[in-house]
C-alpha cells in the first residue's frame, strides 16, 4: 500500500455506526404545517458526551424531497438555546447520506450544553433534534487557544472539512517554548524545576537541535513479548485485511489488545511529553507495523494537525532489534525548522474518497522541494528492542526501502496531542479522536 493511501480515512457504514455510537431522539416537526416530513438521526460517540477540543457529531437526514424544487434552499442550523452557533447548506446528495459536523468546543463555556440541529427550508424551520454534551477544556493551553479562536472569529461549527484555513496559525503568542529562540535557556530552567527534564537533559537538547530524542532501553523484554503476542494474534486473524509480508500498517490495535493499550499510555513517555507540551497529554492513535513502511519523507503536520502548531508529537517504539535493510525509520536532522506545509499553503484541495493525486502534485512536491533546497543529515534509526524515538510534529521522516523483504521491522507508532490543543487531519479534513 502506498504512503498516500495509508492516510485514507474511510467512512463507516450506517449499520456499524449504529452499534458503535449512541443514537439520539427521533426528530420532530417545528410546526404542523412544516413542508418537509422525515427524521434527523443524530449519532454521537458515547464517550464523547464528555468532550474537549473538536467534537464530531454524525447525523443523517431521512426526507421526502418530492416537494423541494431546485430554487429552494435547504440548510442546517445549529442552536444552543436560542443562540445560533452556525449554519450550513445541505446539498441534495447529502440527503440520506451519513454526514458529520464538528463543534469547536473551545468557543463555548465549560459545562453542559443542550444543542439542537434544525433543518431549514428557505429559512423556515422544518425538523429538529437535540442532544447534550458536557464540555471540559482544561489547562493553560486551553485558555490560550480559546482566546485565540474567539479573537480570530474561527467558526464554532465546521461542516465536513476541518482545515488549516480556519485557524490563526500565525499567532506568535501560541508558539510552544521549544520552537522559540530562547528554547535552550528555557530548558536550563526546566532542568532545575523538574526531575524528568534533568534526568533526560541531553535527550531534550537533541529534541531542540535535531527535532527528535531517543530514549534507550525503556521497555522490558517481558512487556515487549506480550505486545508481540498481541500483534501475532492480529496478524493471524488478518485484522483490517492484513497480509503477511506486506508494508501495511494496522490501525488502532490499542482498542482491542491490553498490552498495546498499556504501551499507548506508557508512563515514561507520558512524563516526557508533559515536559515537552507543558500540559497534560491526550493520546490519539496507534499504527502497528510488522515490516517496514517504505513511506517517503513527509511531515506529520498536514496529516495529524495540531492547533496551535507544535503541540503534537510522534512516538516510535522498537519491538525488536532493527536490522539494516528492513525498511528502517529514517529522519532528517534539524528539518523540524522547515516551513510547515498545509493544504492552505500549498493550494491543495481536501482529500476525499482516498483520491491523493492532487495531494501528490501539491503537498508532496513542496516536501521534495524543501528537502532538495536544504542539506540535512540523514539518520537511519537502527534501534534496539525497547528503544523509543519521540519526534517533533514537523520533522521530516519516512521509511527506507526494504532491501530484505523477509526481514521484519516490528514497531508501533503513536501520536499524542497536548491537552488544550485542537487535533485534526488537515489533508482529509477530519477531526482527530483524542483520548
Amino acid at each position: 500500500m502506498s504512503f498516500l493511501k495509508q492516510f485514507a480515512h474511510k467512512s463507516t457504514s450506517a449499520k456499524r455506526l449504529a452499534s458503535a455510537y449512541l443514537s439520539k431522539f427521533n426528530s420532530k416537526s417545528n410546526t404542523a404545517d412544516s413542508q418537509l416530513k422525515g427524521n434527523i438521526t443524530i449519532l454521537l460517540r458515547q464517550e464523547r458526551q464528555n468532550v474537549a477540543g473538536l467534537c464530531k457529531v454524525y447525523f443523517q437526514l431521512s426526507l421526502n424531497t418530492d416537494h423541494i424544487n431546485e430554487q429552494q434552499k435547504l440548510e442546517m442550523q445549529v442552536l444552543s438555546g436560542d443562540d445560533e452557533l452556525g449554519r450550513f447548506s445541505i446539498a441534495n446528495n447529502d440527503i440520506s447520506q451519513e454526514n458529520w459536523l464538528a463543534i469547536n468546543t473551545h468557543k463555548l463555556n465549560n459545562g453542559k450544553h443542550k444543542l439542537t440541529l434544525q433543518l431549514l427550508l428557505d429559512k423556515k424551520p422544518q425538523l429538529y433534534n437535540s442532544f447534550t454534551i458536557s464540555i471540559n477544556n482544561e489547562g493553560p493551553l486551553a485558555n490560550k487557544v480559546s482566546n485565540s479562536l474567539k479573537q480570530s472569529n474561527s467558526p464554532t461549527i465546521i461542516y465536513k472539512d476541518c482545515n488549516s484555513r480556519l485557524f490563526d496559525f500565525q499567532n506568535e503568542d501560541l508558539k510552544p517554548w521549544f520552537d522559540k529562540s530562547n528554547a535552550h535557556q528555557r530548558l536550563e530552567q526546566k532542568t532545575e524545576e523538574h526531575p524528568i527534564a534533568k534526568q533526560y537533559k541531553s535527550e531534550f537538547e537533541s529534541f531542540l537541535t535535531h527535532g527528535f530524542m531517543v530514549l534507550e532501553n525503556i521497555l522490558d523484554d517481558k512487556f515487549i513479548e506480550n505486545i508481540n503476542r498481541d500483534i501475532d494474534d492480529a496478524v493471524k486473524k488478518k485484522v483490517q485485511g492484513y497480509e503477511e509480508g506486506s508494508s501495511q500498517r494496522i490501525m488502532g490495535l490499542h482498542n482491542s489488545y491490553k498490552h498495546i493499550h498499556q504501551l499507548w499510555k506508557q508512563a515514561k513517555v507520558i512524563q516526557i511529553l508533559e515536559q515537552i507540551f507543558e500540559d497534560a497529554v491526550r493520546p490519539c492513535q496507534t499504527l502497528t507495523y510488522v515490516y517496514g513502511s517504505q513511506q517517503s519523507y513527509h511531515q506529520d503536520t498536514v496529516h495529524l494537525t495540531p492547533f496551535p502548531a507544535g503541540y503534537m508529537c510522534g512516538v516510535w517504539v522498537a519491538l525488536e532489534d532493527i536490522k539494516a535493510g528492513s525498511g528502517e525509520l529514517r529522519v532528517l536532522k534539524g528539518s523540524h525548522r522547515l516551513p510547515r506545509i498545509y493544504r492552505d499553503t500549498s493550494n491543495c484541495p481536501q482529500v476525499i474518497d482516498n483520491q491523493w493525486d492532487e495531494f501528490s502534485q501539491t503537498v508532496d512536491k513542496e516536501w521534495q522541494r524543501l528537502i532538495a533546497e536544504h542539506k540535512f543529515e540523514e539518520m537511519s534509526y537502527l534501534a534496539k528492542k525497547g528503544d523509543i524515538l519521540i519526534w517533533h510534529e514537523n520533522l521530516m521522516h519516512g521509511g527506507s526501502v526494504r532491501v530484505d523483504n523477509n526481514q521484519s521491522r516490528r514497531s508501533i507508532v503513536s501520536h499524542y496531542f497536548a491537552q488544550g490543543a485542537l487535533g485534526f487531519y488537515d489533508s482529509s479534513g477530519l477531526p482527530a479522536v483524542l483520548d
